[in-house]
């Protein structure tokens, strides 16, 4: 998280919104815009619904970093870096509220052969890997693990 914010406060000071800084010429450019929406610039109503939504999902996601069996390492760690990365962006949301309308800061853009990505910053980059994490420790590993709910038939 602190990496992310760091980032962010560097590309505030140092770019104008809307600007474009070629790092490896086209490919690779730093753009400063304000991203009112989720990732891939998904907006499912106003900004303090992206908020309650994302304080709602950091909720879910320690409740089941809390109860993730320690055998189970490489799941704690996607799930960490998914809530490191919401936590980011809810910061970024609440600092920039009043100033952007609780939009979050995005400034990686990538691009090839005339096609652009979708333009994100260091806290989309840690959901993304953790998602992906979550889903080659689970979903392709075909683990048939289950996290502890903490039911009555926990040991």
């Amino acid at each position: 998280m602190l990496l992310d914010q760091v980032s962010k406060w560097l590309v505030t000071i140092s770019i104008e919104p809307w600007t474009s800084v070629p790092v490896l010429g086209d490919f690779f450019r730093l753009t400063f815009i304000h991203n009112p929406g989720a990732v891939f610039g998904i907006r499912f109503g106003e900004p303090w619904v992206h908020l309650l939504v994302a304080v709602a999902a950091m909720a879910a996601v320690c409740r089941m970093l809390w109860t993730t069996p320690e055998e189970d390492r490489w799941a704690g760690v996607g799930l960490a870096l998914v809530l490191g990365g919401a936590a980011g962006n809810v910061a970024d949301r609440l600092e920039l509220f009043y100033s952007t309308g609780g939009a979050v800061v995005d400034f990686l853009d990538f691009g090839l052969w005339g096609y652009r990505w979708y333009i994100f910053n260091i806290a989309d980059a840690c959901v993304t890997s953790g998602v992906g994490l979550l889903l080659l420790t689970y979903g392709l590993t075909g683990s048939d693990r289950t996290v502890d709910d903490g039911g009555s038939k926990s040991v």
